[in-house]
């Protein structure tokens, strides 16, 4: 359930960092950060650097995660 909502906001705010994720569901970063983690083994969500500031991970659907969210929704 808690992976599902963090699909939804990644689509929602369309290549959020995050912390932005994080906060949005009022989660702290670590447990998150485990969250997101798991998302990308699975191959649901793709991290990767800001190319605007190195120390923000962004967050991007893959098309899993886009597939996925279609049968959620």
């Amino acid at each position: 359930m808690a992976q599902s909502h963090i699909l939804f906001e990644v689509r929602r705010l369309e290549n959020p960092s995050m912390q932005q994720v994080a906060e949005e569901l009022g989660l702290d970063v670590t447990t998150f950060s485990r969250q997101a983690k798991s998302l990308t083994t699975k191959g649901l969500v793709i991290r990767r650097v800001s190319p605007d500031d190195r120390r923000v991970t962004l967050l991007s659907l893959t098309a899993e995660g886009q597939r996925v969210l279609g049968k959620i929704d």
